[in-house]
């Protein structure tokens, strides 16, 4: 079943281990991607996959590469300067512009679905693609705070705070790769694995 469909079944996803578990592991994904040269330009929670079989823990797997492109600069561009591709509600300022694309793009993406995946809705959805795209290219339109959506998950404020720098207007203020948002997730992860246990 696709995130996007346990989303919109069950709900934004609120149970701390499975946050972690199910980033982590998209992570792990894109970095692969990413080693490889290999820039997704499509993540969405529509092509994020979730399986479970029997009692092992659920996997994740990213799919539709199909408008993937080779992060080379002598390597055939499937699209050419000036045209956007991607899924406008995940797309990010530049993929909106149609400027060249980094690994940077996938990272703003992933801060859109992080974001989907504990609110349940995207940061910005209007009822046109123009206001849509407009609200990621404006540094100056920012998502509701998950502080005031989320004030009962733990350490609330550290997680906004991931999410919201992936989410940077300009690429260079985001995570430098997945393998820094997973580190600082992880972070957060571990805050509150051991908060719950003081609590005890």
């Amino acid at each position: 079943i696709s995130l996007h469909d346990v989303l919109d079944i069950h709900g934004p996803i609120k149970q701390v281990g499975n946050i972690w578990s199910i980033l982590s592991q998209i992570c792990d994904a894109l970095e692969h991607a990413h080693s490889k040269g290999v820039i997704h330009r499509d993540l969405k929670s529509g092509n994020v996959i979730l399986s479970k079989k029997t009692s092992e823990r659920m996997e994740v797997k990213i799919l539709d590469f199909g408008i993937a492109q080779i992060d080379d600069i002598n390597a055939l561009k499937i699209t050419s300067p000036g045209r956007s591709v991607g899924s406008p509600l995940y797309m990010s300022p530049e993929q909106c512009q149609g400027d060249e694309l980094t690994k940077a793009s996938d990272i703003y993406a992933l801060g859109v679905l992080s974001y989907e995946l504990v609110t349940g809705a995207v940061p910005y959805n209007y009822n046109t693609v123009y206001e849509i795209m407009k609200s990621h290219c404006d540094p100056d339109i920012k998502p509701t705070s998950l502080v005031k959506k989320l004030p009962d998950v733990p350490h609330i404020d550290h997680l906004e705070r991931i999410i919201f720098k992936a989410l940077e207007t300009e690429s260079a203020m985001r995570f430098d790769s997945v393998v820094e948002f997973k580190t600082v997730l992880q972070d957060w992860y571990a805050r509150v694995r051991e908060s719950q246990k003081s609590s005890l």
